[in-house]
């Protein structure tokens, strides 16, 4: 299965990436196609030095759009672009899981999305 990973990463230390580098290799120990963001970068940025969301954005809701599930990390809830990547997945039929055990997690608010 395509899988994007989705979690909360700015105001964590290390923008969160050590847990979206060992849900990664799980999921892919499982034998899952996993595209982690963590791992489009060449390290988590200075503190305050993050580029504007829409950079990011820009390059992940395609991803988003062409995975199978969006795999959610603890928090994600809480996130700015792990919100927006949910909503985007979920008005677009794309099931959401929950990291760890892979059960279906309910987009909340979202199902106006698919009346549209």
């Amino acid at each position: 299965m395509k899988i994007y990973l989705a979690g909360p990463m700015r105001g964590i230390l290390d923008y969160n990436f050590p847990a979206f580098n060992r849900e990664a290799d799980r999921l892919r120990a499982l034998g899952h196609d996993v595209f982690n963001p963590a791992e489009e970068e060449s390290g988590p940025p200075a503190p305050g030095q993050h580029l504007p969301m829409v950079r990011y954005m820009r390059k992940d809701l395609p991803v988003v759009m062409a995975s199978d599930a969006v795999v959610l990390l603890p928090g994600s809830s809480q996130s700015t672009g792990a919100t927006m990547e949910v909503v985007v997945a979920a008005g677009c039929g794309i099931p959401l899981l929950k990291a760890g055990t892979l059960e279906p997690v309910q987009a909340p608010h979202v199902e106006w999305l698919q009346e549209v």
